[in-house]
């Protein structure tokens, strides 16, 4: 599996490869993000199609990292175990340079975003307005989980 830093075409190319699962608007977000955030593709051999695009967003400095994470509705199948740990490894990396944290957010009817966010190793801390907050954990006994489990209470 190859991983390289995301650029626009990148978006466009997944779109395609998927049949634009999404809606207009929503590559139009997808798209500034990978512009303004540190954003890679992920693919399962030089020059194919896209399999995933992750990346993190820092919004507001102090305040955690929010990580985007583009992959087609239908999974990944056996290919899903390969970019999951490719993706913790950025996540773990991401998240040591952000003292807040990292944090993702998955829409209330997604099971499979919620699968997805475990896989990668974020546990849900809050919800609001449809959507659950979810938060990284590179390691379970860290400080931040701790944190998250006091607020939780």
């Amino acid at each position: 599996m190859i991983i390289e830093p995301a650029q626009v075409a990148d978006v466009m190319a997944w779109a395609i490869a998927y049949g634009f699962p999404l809606p207009r608007l929503q590559y139009k977000s997808i798209i500034a993000q990978i512009v303004v955030a540190e954003a890679y593709v992920l693919r399962e051999a030089e020059g194919g199609a896209p399999l995933a695009i992750v990346g993190c967003l820092d919004i507001v400095s102090g305040l955690p990292g929010e990580i985007f994470f583009l992959a087609p509705a239908g999974g990944l199948g056996r290919k899903l175990v390969g970019v999951c740990a490719l993706s913790r490894r950025l996540l773990v990396a991401a998240d040591s340079l952000r003292p807040a944290g990292l944090v993702c957010w998955v829409r209330d009817d997604n099971p499979q975003g919620e699968r997805l966010a475990r896989a990668l190793g974020f546990h849900p801390t809050g919800t609001g307005a449809g959507w659950q907050q979810w938060r990284f954990v590179s390691e379970p006994g860290d400080e931040k989980h701790r944190q998250d489990l006091r607020r939780r209470r």
